[in-house]
């Protein structure tokens, strides 16, 4: 079922019905892109969206969104340092 709420927390009010129809299906993907995240920082250690990328097969813009949740999840954590304007994340401990 899907409820309206669901649908303001995804997007903005003004967003086309097609961004609004993407931010439905986001819930689908994003626990198998957190999955693949954590697995790159454990095994990569540290890394910034960029080179997540790499790691991932992911594009930034779904690293980046994904970085934020992890980090309100209190899975991640920033390191304090920043690779070409990327913020480094480290698995928190």
């Amino acid at each position: 079922m899907i409820y309206i709420d669901d649908i303001k927390k995804l997007s903005r009010r003004r967003d086309p019905h097609t961004s609004k129809t993407a931010a439905l299906f986001s819930r689908k993907f994003a626990p198998s892109h957190k999955d693949r995240i954590m697995a790159a920082l454990t095994e990569h250690g540290a890394c910034s969206a960029r080179q997540l990328e790499a790691h991932t097969g992911l594009t930034v813009v779904q690293i980046d969104r994904r970085l934020h949740e992890l980090r309100d999840d209190g899975k991640i954590a920033p390191t304090g340092m920043v690779v070409g304007k990327c913020i480094v994340y480290e698995v928190v401990k």
